[in-house]
């Protein structure tokens, strides 16, 4: 019988735990700094984004993110609108787009107890 997995050193496995939770605060150090980089790199983005906007003109097209958030539904409703042709929408470049008229006329051919509250 050995006796080599018994310390002989009562702190051992104290070093242990503490270096091990030294470890983690590191690397939750480095997520927090690469999410924080990648917080600067959007909000940098969006300045970009305002700048090149004209102040006081309202947008014309609308992508299909912000259309399903106008209208209230989901991705996949609103997926399953374009390709029943309830809703038409054209590619600019790879982007898919919805003209903000055809919004409105959508909204305004709904029921009044079809549209989301």
């Amino acid at each position: 019988m050995t006796l080599d997995h018994i310390s002989l050193d009562p702190d051992a496995a104290w070093r242990e735990q503490r270096a091990e939770v030294a470890r983690r605060i590191e690397a939750a150090d480095d997520n927090l700094r690469s999410a924080l980089d990648a917080l600067a790199a959007l909000d940098e983005l969006h300045g970009r984004a305002q700048a090149t906007a004209r102040p006081g003109v309202a947008p014309r097209t609308l992508t299909l993110e912000q259309t399903a958030r106008t209208i209230g539904i989901g991705m996949t409703s609103l997926h399953a609108l374009l390709r029943a042709g309830e809703l038409p929408s054209f590619m600019i470049g790879a982007r898919r787009k919805v003209r903000v008229e055809h919004v409105e006329a959508y909204l305004e051919r709904l029921a009044p107890t079809q549209v989301a509250s």
